[in-house]
């Protein structure tokens, strides 16, 4: 269907592993701590980061370092942070590791 691309997000902050489709109008809804913030975060970064830099968009999203948007689990990050979309791709191998991202 045109004008439809899937985001797919991958260790980002609270999201584990989740995939939504995107249309022209999208609206995340839940309650409260549900992750919409961060689903809309991580398609935000693939709209920024190639022409920004995937280190400006974290620190601009959340004012933190890079490995910090990696999802806690037992206590340690999990990675890699993944976030996929339209073609466009970034991953995280680590706290400075990072994939540029591509697509178009």
């Amino acid at each position: 269907m045109a004008g439809v691309a899937k985001l797919r997000v991958v260790n980002w902050r609270c999201i584990a592993e989740a995939e939504v489709e995107l249309r022209p109008v999208t609206v995340l809804t839940g309650r409260n701590a549900a992750c919409k913030s961060s689903l809309a975060y991580a398609a935000y970064l693939l709209t920024k980061a190639h022409d920004v830099g995937v280190i400006e968009v974290v620190e601009r999203l959340y004012g933190v370092e890079l490995g910090e948007v990696a999802r806690v689990e037992g206590g340690r990050r999990v990675y890699p942070v993944v976030a996929e979309a339209g073609g466009y791709s970034v991953r995280i191998e680590g706290p400075a590791d990072y994939v540029v991202p591509h697509g178009g």
